[in-house]
């Protein structure tokens, strides 16, 4: 331990430990969203609309549970493309958060 405290500085601001922790961090965080949204959210709507489906359907209006059907399909696309643009957005707020940490570390 004490030859670990006698490294320079330089040393230790090249070795980058705590990255490995921030990755797997981020990686729970990310595995929690996806269930959380598949919990909570795209399965209620699934089911939702199967039920309302076969209720319309029963009722002899087949008509109105395609449409039903179909107006969920288009939501869940659309929710994938903002969900996508989000991720696209994000990581670049994570590329310039890191940039400016960097930085950070170096002026100071």
């Amino acid at each position: 331990f004490s030859h670990f405290q006698q490294l320079g500085l330089s040393h230790h601001l090249s070795k980058q430990t705590g990255e490995l922790t921030r990755i797997m961090n981020r990686f729970t965080e990310s595995v929690t969203t996806i269930l959380n949204q598949l919990m909570f959210f795209l399965a209620p709507t699934f089911l939702e609309a199967l039920f309302v489906s076969a209720v319309f359907w029963k009722l002899g209006t087949p008509v109105v549970a395609l449409s039903t059907v179909v107006a969920v399909v288009m939501y869940i696309v659309f929710a994938m493309v903002v969900a996508k643009h989000r991720v696209v957005v994000g990581r670049r707020l994570v590329h310039l958060h890191e940039d400016r940490a960097r930085a950070m570390v170096i002026i100071n």
